[in-house]
């Protein structure tokens, strides 16, 4: 779905509640509360920036926007499947059951309480807090944007400790019917590698490498999953693509905070490593229903006493404009040795 009206037609024709945030200078968002209190849509003008499923129905996890899922995501430890042949998503996870609660004046909060089974048999009863905050941002020479902060709390409902068990996952689902660019700023003053394959197989051509970013081809019709581990992240991630409305450009950055030091558990499932990654890029393999592509940031897992919990955020930015001025969010935002010529058109 392309615009905020088509989004908004389609959840009044299937009887979904939604809650709309908005700005002055004319942004906005949607979250839905029974679809995993996603963040459905959003746009800087009617435009819809996030990929929506033309499938939308109730009960369903696949519907686009971004949401907030739980690591591990494969292995014997993991919420979804020893691997990518059992993979299926936890009905408890997503949509889960959220329900709004009160935080603050600025903010839309949802919670979901879940007990969930890893794949091991391992019984984890949580909390999952979801709270919403739009705002307009404005970077160098009048280019409006709008800035999404998604902060989530982890909350450990049982009464024993939760070790360095589950991390939280933020994924943002983007159109990919049209050729787009991941780009991906990695630092390389350290040892190890800047980016891991999970599953699926890049396309030859498909990635450009540098020391300080890295261009990925995002269009659907080929399936790949990339991790970047805290040792190269540094906590952006972008993807680049034209409007599909107009003339302009479109991009997309989701912002997270690389702890160094800290335990991320998600991992290429046969890869044995110390630590795991802390951004993403999805493709995915259908290039007619499925056409999108994916943007992740993990949280560390961390130590929960019974009844803690852990907060983390991250932010969306959002921007459209022609391509000169989003070249120059690119560099300021992304990585100043960006290369326009670098990117992905066919």
């Amino acid at each position: 779905m392309r615009t905020r009206d088509e989004v908004e037609q389609a959840l009044r024709e299937i009887e979904l509640s939604f809650h709309l945030l908005e700005t002055d200078e004319g942004g906005w968002a949607i979250l839905v509360p029974e679809l995993g209190a996603k963040v459905l849509a959003a746009g800087v003008d009617e435009e819809n920036v996030f990929w929506v499923s033309d499938r939308l129905e109730k009960g369903a996890w696949c519907v686009g926007g971004q949401r907030t899922w739980l690591a591990p995501e494969l292995g014997v430890k993991g919420f979804f499947g020893t691997g990518v042949e059992d993979w299926q998503v936890p009905p408890e996870l997503d949509p889960g059951s959220y329900r709004r609660i009160e935080t603050s004046a600025v903010d839309l909060a949802f919670r979901s309480d879940l007990t969930i089974n890893r794949l091991d048999g391992l019984s984890i009863s949580l909390g999952i807090v979801r709270s919403v905050r739009l705002e307009t941002v404005q970077e160098g020479v009048f280019i409006p944007g709008i800035r999404i902060r998604i902060n989530s709390r982890l909350i450990n409902r049982m009464d024993r400790v939760l070790e360095e068990e589950v991390g939280l996952w933020s994924i943002v689902q983007a159109p990919a019917d049209v050729t787009g660019t991941f780009l991906v700023p990695v630092n390389k003053t350290g040892p190890g590698e800047s980016y891991r394959l999970y599953f699926g197989e890049l396309p030859s051509g498909w990635l450009i490498e540098t020391p300080t970013l890295l261009y990925l081809k995002a269009r659907a019709g080929k399936w790949f999953k990339i991790g970047i581990p805290a040792s190269a992240a540094t906590g952006a991630l972008g993807l680049w693509r034209p409007s599909r409305v107009d003339n302009n450009q479109i991009l997309t950055i989701l912002q997270t905070t690389v702890g160094a030091a800290a335990r991320y558990i998600d991992k290429p499932p046969l890869l044995e490593v110390d630590n795991g990654d802390v951004l993403q890029c999805y493709n995915s393999p259908d290039a007619k229903t499925l056409n999108f592509c994916e943007l992740e940031a993990h949280t560390p897992a961390v130590r929960l006493l019974p009844g803690a919990e852990q907060t983390a955020e991250v932010e969306v930015l959002l921007f459209k404009d022609d391509s000169e001025r989003i070249s120059y969010l690119v560099r300021n935002l992304v990585s100043p040795g960006f290369d326009a010529n670098r990117l992905f058109t066919d």
